[in-house]
């Protein structure tokens, strides 16, 4: 497709909010300086990285991205794994929102995931990993976690696909098989942690042993070292816990996994990158738990200032030609400060006056039609016990590390800012949701 589109069904598929942009896409532009940052997200974590290695007492470099869902982190990590490569790293990159259960994540399946995506990112590039290691690995965790049956079927497999003249190793299929258990089967999902936890020293042993194997592989290669890139985390449901007595413990499913179970997210010999749910930004014990300095922000587009509704705009145009698409300019910064600065939040509402325009141009009514759609989808994320929380960011224009805006950050009901200082504001949407500012407003 030529960009920028003239027509509503074009307009349509240029402004997809779910996939990222691929690294040489025209429609691309930097909006690190109307997000509040002094240095580009992607040039920023790729000279920590090479100063890191420079440093002999800092032997793995971990990082931590973060940001609301939707605000650009997939796009500019894709951009980091090219700029890393250019570098001279080799960079195994993966998005989990399609490899896990988001409702019910665990650091054994991140782990899982790690192993598979390393093998196969070798196996498609290539690269030979040492057979009698693999096949060591194989046969511990075939032997560890799935019952004599299943393994005969996968020799079985192997046998009919070398046949056909495709070759995954046994390994390979293990892995595959073992993730895809985790992700849709909650009896075997029990199972398979159950099984590993039992067996962590085994199960790392082995694990690091592929890792090390596959980081030895890529320096003979010429390479600096391996980095794994681990996005989608972000997205991870939030759920606050409970202990047996139903009581909450102040604790949520994004704090156990990032905080408490840090020490396992670490256990990777490899150089690593995390995305992680923005609800944490503000726990103190998230950089500590990582041993990182703090954690990379991704804030939203500033629109209090001229040059961040201007930027989106430019944004918008190189996908759609404007004077084409919309009957005038209004409607499109109207579209623009309803997003609230959220990159996502601005595609979806373009697709939404696509869709309702009834004419070969967007006109007024279909604008509207569409904030009234975004406005009712906000209005439900807001519970009368929220009306305190959001009282106080809307007048303070601050979150603070309190658990109670957790939610509220994850589901983009408040957005955080970075205008030299940090900020935070209620999502446009919200303040438009009659009931809750009548609440808000009323002390």
């Amino acid at each position: 497709m030529n960009y920028p589109v003239s027509d509503l069904k074009s307009a349509y598929r240029a402004c997809n909010p779910n996939t990222p942009l691929p690294v040489e896409d025209e429609r691309y532009i930097d909006l690190s300086r109307v997000r509040g940052e002094d240095q580009n997200f992607v040039d920023a974590i790729a000279k920590s990285m090479i100063m890191a290695l420079k440093d002999s007492s800092q032997r793995y470099y971990r990082q931590l991205v973060t940001g609301h869902r939707g605000c650009g982190k997939s796009t500019e990590l894709l951009r980091l794994q090219a700029r890393l490569q250019q570098n001279g790293f080799f960079v195994v990159y993966f998005d989990v929102e399609s490899l896990l259960n988001l409702g019910d994540v665990s650091y054994i399946d991140i782990l899982l995931l790690i192993a598979r995506q390393v093998e196969t990112t070798f196996r498609e590039q290539k690269i030979q990993l040492n057979q009698a290691l693999l096949e060591d690995i194989f046969h511990w965790l075939a032997d560890t976690t799935i019952t004599k049956e299943r393994q005969k079927d996968l020799h079985t497999e192997t046998a009919v696909e070398a046949e056909t003249g495709v070759k995954i190793p046994l390994i390979g299929k293990l892995l595959a098989r073992l993730s895809a258990g985790v992700r849709s089967n909650e009896i075997e999902r029990q199972e398979i942690r159950q099984t590993l936890r039992r067996e962590w020293d085994i199960f790392i042993q082995k694990f690091n042993t592929l890792l090390e194997q596959a980081r030895f592989k890529v320096k003979q290669g010429g390479y600096h070292d391996l980095i794994v890139i681990v996005d989608g985390l972000e997205k991870m449901f939030y759920e606050p816990i409970r202990d047996n007595a139903g009581n909450l413990t102040g604790e949520s499913t994004h704090s156990m996994l990032f905080v408490k179970q840090a020490d396992q997210l670490m256990v990777p010999a490899c150089h690593l990158i995390y995305t992680v749910p923005i609800s944490l930004l503000f726990n103190q014990n998230l950089a500590n738990a990582f041993d990182i300095d703090t954690p990379v922000v991704i804030p939203m587009v500033n629109l209090k200032k001229v040059e961040g509704v201007q930027q989106l705009t430019v944004l918008l145009a190189k996908r759609v030609e404007l004077e084409q698409v919309f009957e005038n300019e209004a409607l499109v910064e109207r579209l623009v400060k309803m997003s609230g600065g959220a990159v996502r939040d601005l595609m979806r509402l373009v697709r939404m006056v696509c869709i309702n325009a009834e004419t070969a141009q967007i006109q007024t009514d279909d604008v509207e039609k569409a904030v009234r759609s975004l406005v009712r989808e906000y209005d439900r994320l807001i519970q009368e016990k929220d009306i305190d929380a959001l009282r106080a960011v809307f007048n303070n224009k601050r979150v603070t590390g309190d658990e109670k805006y957790a939610r509220l950050l994850h589901n983009r009901v408040i957005h955080e800012y970075q205008n030299g200082e940090r900020s935070a504001d209620l999502h446009p949407a919200v303040q438009q949701v009659t009931w809750a500012m009548k609440l808000i407003e009323s002390t």
